[in-house]
Parts: C-alpha cells; structure tokens; sequence
C-alpha cells in the first residue's frame, strides 16, 4: 500500500493594539491511502482506497502586558491518518485517523541579561488514540483505544547571576492521565493476553531538570569551561509490564579550551543509577521472555581532545 499526502499550510497575524497580538492558522491536506491488491481476497474494505480532505486549525492571542512579561492563549490540533496492516493468517486490522486538539495558556517573564521565567498551564483531548500493540507472535498492529484527557503544567527558570555564571531549572506535571478503551480494543487486548491497563505508557506524573554553567579565563588565552545536570524521571507504566520506577540522573562536564583545542572530561551517569529510558527494550523477543526494558547507561568517564579546523 502506499499514501499520498498533500498539504497547505498558512499563518496570519494581526495587532488589534500596540500590545495585544492574534494569530489565526491551519493546515489543509488532501490524504489517499491506496490498497495492494494483496488483500482484494480478504476484504473489499481492505483493497479499496479511501480520500478523505482535513482542515487542522490553529489560533493564538498574546498580550504583552508589560515590557518583561507576556500572557498568551493558545488552541491547537493535529491528526494522523489510519492504516491496514496485515496480521497471522488471512487476516488484517484497519486504524481509524485519531486526533487532536489542545488549549494552553501561560505566562513569560524576561528580563535582559538576567532573569527569564515561564509556566504554562495545557488540556488536551486525544479522540480514537493509535496504540501500536506488539502481539506474542510478533506481529505489529495499530488499534484505536477511544480517548483520553491530559491536563498539564509546565515551569521553567534560567538565571545569570554573574558574567560567565548560569542556571536554568524546569519541571512538568500533569495528572497521569487514563485513557478509555472501547470494545475493539478490548478485545484485542484480550484476544493476545495483553494486559488492559488504562493508563497512558511511559508517561511519568512528574519531570524535573537543573543544569548550571561556569566558564572563566584561568590564564590568558585559556578558558576554563565547567558544566553539572541533574534529571528526575517520575514513575511511569510501561505498556506490557507494570510501574516503572522513578530515578535521578547526574551529569558532569569540564573544558579547557585554547585557541581551536579544547580538553574534555565528561562523566554521564555519575551515581550510576539504573533506570529504563521509557522504552519497552526488543519487542520482537517479548514471547520468549526478554525484560523489555531499555536500561540506562551505566556511569561512563569520557576524555577527549576536540580541535577546530
């Protein structure tokens, strides 16, 4: 099979005062899914090829209510079209097209050279949600799991002390949401044994990041460069097993830079925590009985002389 997409997209702002700004867009395409004959034996359904023609809107209002700071509302969407994918036997499954739309709102701060701040509140609805399940014979198929609500918040800092002296820190929340299966679904989970969880995969409640930077002249002509993260991963459930654990992740950089050579040693991982990176590892060795899992690096010491041509 094969699919033919063609796509407008367009964008336009207007100022309704000196500090009030809106903007309006969208997307128009024009999707053909076209069916191997292949599958003209199985299903009518299956070999006929479906057109169908979208508009994806977008619309936003900023105000600048201040020199440093910025208040926005924002809507946007998106969609994927479906598929036919051949499963065991003489059988196949068709996915319908999900969609999405969302709202934000939020708020930015910024002041030149120092302070910049940010938070934004979210909602989402996902309608007829594509899963991509991986059956115990190995076999992939999408299936639509109806729709879920995602409410969010997002916060972010980034602070410049002194010269050569940063700091930045962001977190995101949101309500872990829960997603409605319908009868297709469930069916299709039970049929291969798959567990009917209803939560949304690889998804943690919260998420957090701090990084900071130092960089300095320690003699003429050399600068020294010092660089330190810090991650934190929320708990999660992985799609074929259950709670994945939160974890914190540490990170460490040194530079020391003159003219085009710099000297580099690097330390990723440095409580050499384990962890799985939100990834469910070999897929395809799921019936024989393979954690699934995509562990994480274990602490690793680089060092390296780079140069500039």
């Amino acid at each position: 099979s094969h699919t033919t997409d063609v796509a407008l997209f367009g964008e336009a702002s207007l100022d309704l005062s000196r500090t009030l700004v809106a903007t309006i867009g969208g997307r128009l395409n024009f999707i053909r899914d076209a069916r191997s004959t292949l599958y003209a034996d199985l299903d009518a359904r299956a070999s006929a090829a479906r057109s169908r023609f979208g508009v994806i809107p977008s619309a936003s209002v900023a105000w600048k209510a201040h020199s440093d700071h910025l208040i926005f509302l924002a809507y946007r969407s998106g969609s994927r079209s479906g598929n036919v994918l051949p499963v065991s036997g003489p059988q196949f499954v068709t996915s319908n097209p999900d969609r999405l739309h969302s709202v934000e709102t939020g708020w930015r701060y910024s002041a030149p050279g120092s302070v910049n701040l940010s938070a934004t509140l979210s909602y989402t609805r996902w309608n007829d949600i594509q899963s991509d399940l991986i059956t115990l014979d190995g076999n992939s198929q999408t299936v639509n799991l109806d729709h879920t609500n995602i409410w969010g918040l997002e916060a972010a800092a980034s602070w410049r002390p002194a010269s050569g002296l940063s700091a930045a820190a962001s977190l995101f929340l949101n309500n872990s949401p829960s997603v409605q299966l319908d009868a297709r679904a469930l069916a299709t989970l039970e049929e291969y044994n798959l567990p009917q969880k209803n939560r949304m995969p690889n998804i943690p409640t919260l998420g957090a990041r701090a990084t900071f930077v130092y960089e300095t002249q320690v003699f003429p002509g050399v600068r020294a460069r010092l660089a330190g993260a810090m991650r934190y991963y929320g708990a999660s459930v992985a799609e074929f097993r259950s709670v994945q654990p939160e974890y914190v992740e540490f990170g460490a950089d040194a530079r020391l830079i003159l003219d085009r050579w710099t000297a580099t040693l690097g330390v990723t991982n440095l409580s050499s925590v384990r962890g799985n990176r939100f990834a469910i590892g070999n897929i395809l060795n799921r019936g024989v009985g393979e954690t699934l899992s995509t562990p994480l690096q274990p602490r690793t010491v680089r060092i390296g002389l780079e140069s500039d041509f």
